[in-house]
């Protein structure tokens, strides 16, 4: 499938995120009630305090739980972001623009954070891995342009640009690992096809 950046790739199921969201707003009303309950009362007993009407411990007490209270409020408006978060992250979306190529997980499967959901590929630079024989690796530069076809499109060739050059040929084989980057496959949709 074709996704543009942000596309939905994957949706997990967010029964248990909503519900999270909805507790976490609920607490977070109930704190600003508790806070607006406290500063009325620290505001009715400042000008009996004032006047020694009241005890300056329980006036003091009455300023601590206010600022009490606005730390509750704090700590439900942290824990409303994260339950919102939690809920907007049940959508995987594409980072960027290009072509699903593989999809890792099925309906109903259980998954991790970590665990991979989809390849998605950028067809718009494609990234091209090449074995050359040790006998070659001397004509090789990075920025070099190559010519190269493919057994999907025998009568095609494709162009790229060599943008690293192994470290040492390999052992067992005798070549070298290059890479390059191809950027014109978009530029001929008709060898995608």
């Amino acid at each position: 499938s074709v996704v543009k950046e942000g596309d939905a790739l994957v949706k997990l199921d967010e029964r248990q995120a909503k519900l999270a969201l909805a507790e976490a707003e609920a607490s977070l009303e109930l704190a600003k009630a508790r806070l607006l309950l406290a500063k009325n009362e620290q505001e009715r007993n400042a000008p009996l305090a004032q006047k020694r009407a009241i005890a300056e411990a329980d006036f003091q007490k009455l300023v601590t739980d206010t600022a009490a209270r606005e730390a509750e409020l704090a700590a439900s408006i942290a824990r409303r972001d994260m339950t919102q978060k939690t809920l907007t992250d049940s959508v995987i979306r594409a980072p960027f623009a290009g072509v699903v190529a593989e999809r890792m997980v099925e309906p109903g499967e259980y998954v991790k954070a970590d665990s991979p959901v989809a390849r998605v590929v950028d067809l718009a630079t494609l990234r091209l891995v090449l074995n050359v024989p040790e006998t070659e690796v001397g004509a090789l530069a990075v920025g070099q342009t190559v010519e190269f076809t493919t057994a999907a499109f025998p009568a095609r060739t494709f162009t790229g640009t060599l943008k690293f050059l192994g470290a040492a040929v390999r052992e067992a084989s005798r070549d070298l690992v290059v890479e390059g980057t191809v950027d014109d496959i978009l530029r001929h949709p008709t060898s995608l096809t």
